[in-house]
Order: structure tokens, then sequence, then C-alpha cells
């Protein structure tokens, strides 16, 4: 698993800078994906989370959604932010 330095002077390590976490998964034949659990637990991902999904031309973003009450964690804005969308 890779960790690549984003955004200074963001909440994140104890340098202030937010890691992003990548991995390299696969897709089986009826089209799953396996989230690694390091990636699961740092996202704070678990079995019953729902899940919102964004594609971009050949970009798949998956977001966390916060089922109580309905809004997207963190919101489009922060991913703007960081230049992901």
């Amino acid at each position: 698993m890779q960790k690549l330095d984003n955004a200074e002077g963001a909440s994140g390590d104890k340098d202030g800078r937010r890691k992003m976490e990548m991995a390299l998964v696969r897709m089986d034949d009826k089209f799953r994906v396996v989230i690694p659990k390091k990636l699961r637990e740092s996202a704070g991902i678990s079995e019953k989370s729902s899940m919102f999904l964004y594609t971009f031309e050949d970009i798949v973003l998956l977001r966390k959604v916060d089922t109580e009450n309905g809004k997207f964690l963190g919101g489009i804005e922060k991913l703007k932010g960081l230049g992901v969308v």
C-alpha cells in the first residue's frame, strides 16, 4: 500500500500533512472489489457502511455516506479543495 502526501497544514499525521492511501485491487467476475482492511479502517468504513459512487471519465470514487442525517461526510467541497473533482 502506497501513501501519498497531499495537503500541508491539514489534520493528519504528526507533521500536519494529510495522507492519501492507495491500493491496487482487482474486480472479480461479479464486478465486486474488496477494499483492503487498512483503507477501510482509515476511512471508518464498516460492514454496513453506505457508499456513494461517483464516476468521471475513467475515475471511480467511493464516498462514505452518513445515513443518520443523509449527508455525505466531508461534502463535495472537500474533494474540490483536494483537486479530486
